[in-house]
């Protein structure tokens, strides 16, 4: 089967996120699915690990990848002792059709009152970001789906009870693919990162797929860019 190149998120995913209570402890034995208790065949979100601890010598977490930063696991990997974690447990709330995300470097003015050229060097980086999600009926305005994070919210359901919320915008999670394959011997690119959505935009036209217009806010670690070969195989 031909991969599928993703240029412009289809099939991309946002996440309301649930971190683990339990901190899962390396012992240089266990593996992060006996440790974990991973489901097999799970997809790479539902084996997310957040990084608690690392380990002097001997880390499966790679040099530069510090606490706090989230760690795709195979489930195969041995954490040695000191490498510690916990998992992040994902739901889906709404589909991706389209998404785009700017790191804008920032400058600061370092000009010199005998420069003759205006000199400055990089600041920190400035996050920005939009997405359309597709409108799909029992995942975008479920309990806790999307619209429910913007708006006030009422439901009748089948059975006749009424439910009335109000909107609580908590932090979520964009997978953002730039490169989806079927190919067990390809590599699947994506962005993971954590964002506050916000500017709620709706509308419908006859014909076509609904759909929800947001901006990114980033909170939470910095966005990765994670490139992986499927032909690694996890457990």
């Amino acid at each position: 089967m031909e991969d599928e190149l993703v240029l412009v998120g289809d099939d991309s995913q946002i996440f309301d996120g649930d971190l683990s209570s339990e901190e899962f402890s390396g012992d240089g034995t266990k593996t992060i699915k006996a440790l974990a208790s991973l489901a097999a065949n799970t997809e790479t979100w539902q084996r997310m690990c957040k990084i608690t601890a690392r380990a002097t010598t001997g880390s499966i977490f790679p040099d530069g990848m510090e606490v706090g930063d989230f760690f795709p696991a195979l489930g195969s990997e041995v954490p040695a002792a000191g490498d510690k974690f916990k998992l992040l447990t994902l739901k889906q709330i709404a589909d991706c059709s389209e998404w785009s995300m700017t790191l804008k470097d920032g400058t600061i003015d370092i000009t010199r009152l005998n420069d003759g050229v205006k000199k400055a060097r990089l600041g920190k980086k400035e996050f920005s970001g939009t997405l359309k999600s597709l409108f799909t009926q029992g995942v975008t305005d479920a309990e806790g789906g999307a619209v429910p994070r913007t708006m006030k919210f009422f439901k009748r359901a089948t059975d006749g009870t009424v439910t009335y919320s109000i909107p609580e915008n908590t932090p979520v999670y964009m997978l953002g693919l730039l490169r989806k394959t079927s190919s067990d011997a390809a590599t699947e690119d994506f962005v993971f990162d954590q964002v506050y959505l916000h500017d709620l935009g709706l509308g419908g036209s006859a014909g076509s797929a609904q759909s929800t217009d947001r901006s990114m806010t980033l909170v939470g670690p910095d966005p990765v860019f994670y490139s992986l070969d499927k032909h690694v195989a996890s457990v």
